[in-house]
């Protein structure tokens, strides 16, 4: 197996390879969120057999783009250390749902995070230095696209932390800071929101834009 970027590919096999999954994680991301849309508070999560449903139909989701990055693993294995990473933090998730909101469930929430970003981190540059043999700049893209998600990790820990520290000062004497800090609760909650949106999308369009490029490199039809 080839561990670094190709740029001879006799009969362009790998080309069409890569089109092929790079495909398929473009579609498994299109259903994962449909179905975060369908099953989320507002719609059909708020039926308590539903909300199950929706959350079993994202394990699914995930376990198949594992599959697909095992699959990938075969060309690159450098997707196989993103899929144990991704396995390992599922698992950990599931450990803190199972703790039913007691205080050493957070430590395995904290836990997969990290697990769940350093997969990220494999996924993403995995995706960087094959693409690379196609198109450069979407190479260039899809290393930016990390660093968009630690923003978006960052903002959201912030946001965090802000809803935390307001709701500790708000069972004390309102004071200044406090108020400024329920000022700010809605602001960094709407701006993480925004930043998940925005890569959520990119993550998508680059998904499609990888697999055309495979496509067309391998004359595969359109």
């Amino acid at each position: 197996m080839e561990n670094a970027p190709f740029l001879q590919n006799p009969g362009n096999q790998p080309f069409a390879f890569y089109a092929k999954w790079f495909g398929c994680l473009f579609w498994l991301s299109i259903l994962g969120i449909l179905i975060g849309i369908l099953f989320s508070d507002k719609l059909l999560g708020r039926i308590a057999v539903l909300n199950w449903a929706g959350q079993i139909l994202s394990v699914l989701l995930s376990l198949g783009n594992y599959a697909v990055l095992f699959v990938l693993s075969r060309r690159y294995s450098r997707y196989r250390t993103a899929a144990v990473f991704f396995l390992f933090a599922e698992v950990l998730n599931i450990v803190f749902i199972a703790a039913g909101g007691a205080w050493w469930g957070f430590l395995f929430a904290i836990a997969a995070a990290v697990l769940s970003l350093t997969g990220l981190y494999h996924e993403y540059y995995s995706h960087a230095e094959v693409a690379a043999s196609v198109n450069f700049a979407l190479s260039q893209k899809w290393r930016r696209l990390f660093k968009w998600n630690i923003a978006g990790c960052c903002v959201s820990v912030a946001s965090s932390l802000i809803m935390l520290l307001s709701a500790v000062l708000a069972s004390f004497t309102p004071t200044l800071i406090g108020s400024l800090l329920l000022l700010l609760t809605p602001i960094t909650l709407i701006a993480s929101l925004l930043v998940i949106l925005v890569v959520s999308i990119l993550e998508i369009v680059y998904l499609s834009r990888t697999a055309r490029a495979f496509r067309e490199t391998s004359g595969s039809p359109q």
